[in-house]
């Protein structure tokens, strides 16, 4: 589209260029033959010899109009020519700074996660209060991290988000660092924060921006041999216009045989899982 829009634009002005210089030369040559200074030796306005500022400004306005119209002819060509952009690094503009679940059981450094299962607070979910308004102490049984856009946000910034319509699958690459772990991926989801009733009780509700639904992308088990996942995205288009979260994980107590304990506070058995995931990106495929 953008190609079509760049080959009218330049070959108007190149019309223009060839056009429009002869129309200007001609409207001056009038003024000036008003001015009584046109006439030299005698003969038609035709004939008079344009000189000085106006030839200046007939050749500006020519030369400006041919620029003008290369470059756009260069932007169509280049674009109809040369392959597109096949790759969208999540690095380069998703950043890993929203947690949720049990909050407190994460923590993490440059692509590498550490997940202990133990309820931790804060929980971040949508069971974290009870129906008195009062904080629901009990673990939420799993927890994650999603990749924002800008770092932060969940849907309150204006501008956040990006659009990856042009792309229709995503790669990653993941081992466990450890035991063996479960994790579910994902983008999207970011379309609900918490706000509150007309009693002042916590209440779900929507974002003043927010993202396209969540899309799961399943769930692997990660070993200690890099795996290299490559999941189409059988989402429509429109789906993909504002992604603010371009990419998440979570693992679950269910996922990794973790047990609650009797009281409903905690596992019977502590367990720890470290993991990396590197190399994300949203790829043009057939």
């Amino acid at each position: 589209m953008y190609a079509i829009v760049a080959a009218i634009i330049g070959g108007f002005c190149i019309i223009l260029a060839a056009v429009l210089g002869p129309i200007v030369e001609h409207t001056l040559r009038k003024k000036r033959s008003r001015q009584g200074r046109g006439v030299k030796d005698g003969g038609s306005p035709s004939t008079w010899k344009l000189k000085g500022k106006g030839r200046v400004i007939i050749i500006i306005i020519r030369l400006t109009l041919a620029i003008a119209g290369i470059a756009n002819l260069g932007i169509s060509l280049s674009s109809w020519l040369l392959p597109p952009v096949a790759a969208l690094d999540v690095s380069r503009f998703y950043f890993p700074s929203g947690k949720v679940g049990d909050i407190g059981d994460v923590s993490f450094g440059t692509g590498r996660f550490i997940y202990e299962p133990l309820g931790r607070e804060p929980h971040e979910y949508e069971w974290k209060y009870n129906e008195d308004g009062s904080l629901n102490p009990n673990p939420a049984e799993f927890a994650g991290v999603c990749w924002l856009n800008p770092a932060g946000n969940f849907g309150t910034m204006s501008g956040g988000g990006k659009d990856l319509s042009d792309y229709n699958k995503i790669h990653w690459e993941g081992r466990s660092l450890g035991d063996p772990v479960n994790v579910e991926f994902f983008i999207g989801g970011v379309t609900w924060i918490w706000g509150k009733d007309s009693d002042g009780k916590p209440k779900i509700v929507e974002p003043p921006y927010p993202g396209v639904p969540k899309y799961g992308l399943g769930t692997y088990k990660l070993t200690s041999d890099w795996q290299e996942f490559d999941v189409p995205l059988h989402i429509g288009k429109a789906d993909l216009k504002r992604v603010i979260c371009g990419f998440g994980w979570v693992a679950s107590w269910g996922n990794n045989d973790v047990q609650l304990n009797e009281d409903g506070t905690g596992p019977v058995e502590k367990k720890k899982f470290e993991f990396e995931i590197r190399e994300i990106r949203y790829e043009k495929g057939d």
